[in-house]
């Protein structure tokens, strides 16, 4: 009888302590296609696929001094909104400072953007550099946007 309780302890001591090791490489792969979709969707002026990345309780905090953003219903209007001006030229690139996988179901990036914009009817460029953070969660095995901030 000690025998088999010496052996079911030892069974609960490696199934507690033999977790699966998060694959970092994957995270990384999963969150960066999701955020090519997001900024092909800016390209585009496709508000759909912006908002499509981002989770049901997110939170965005845009530049300028404006209120946070929260939900997906309001962060859905407010790229609605921002994307009505008339035909215009979009480009962005981003580069990582710091990517770190916090869990299996949390990742966080820190980063720079270089966006590049001309009005159809103006003949200036305007080029936008500045820095992001972005807080992701996988939702029903998606990785979405939680908390997305730039300046």
């Amino acid at each position: 009888m000690k025998e088999l309780i010496f052996i079911n302890l030892i069974i609960i001591f490696i199934s507690c302590n033999s977790s699966n090791p998060i694959d970092k490489e994957a995270t990384f792969r999963q969150t960066k296609a999701a955020n090519d979709i997001s900024l092909q969707g800016h390209i585009e002026k496709n508000a759909a696929k912006i908002y499509a990345i981002y989770s049901d309780n997110a939170i965005l905090l845009p530049p300028g001094g404006v209120a946070p953003i929260q939900g997906k219903q309001a962060i859905q209007e407010y790229y609605n909104n921002s994307l009505k001006s008339p035909g215009s030229t979009l480009d962005i690139t981003t580069e990582n400072i710091h990517y770190e996988v916090i869990d299996e179901n949390h990742a966080q990036e820190v980063g720079r953007y270089n966006i590049i914009y001309k009005a159809d009817t103006a003949q200036v460029i305007t080029e936008i550099k500045g820095y992001m953070l972005i807080n992701w969660e996988k939702v029903n095995g998606e990785w979405k946007i939680k908390i997305d901030m730039w300046h």
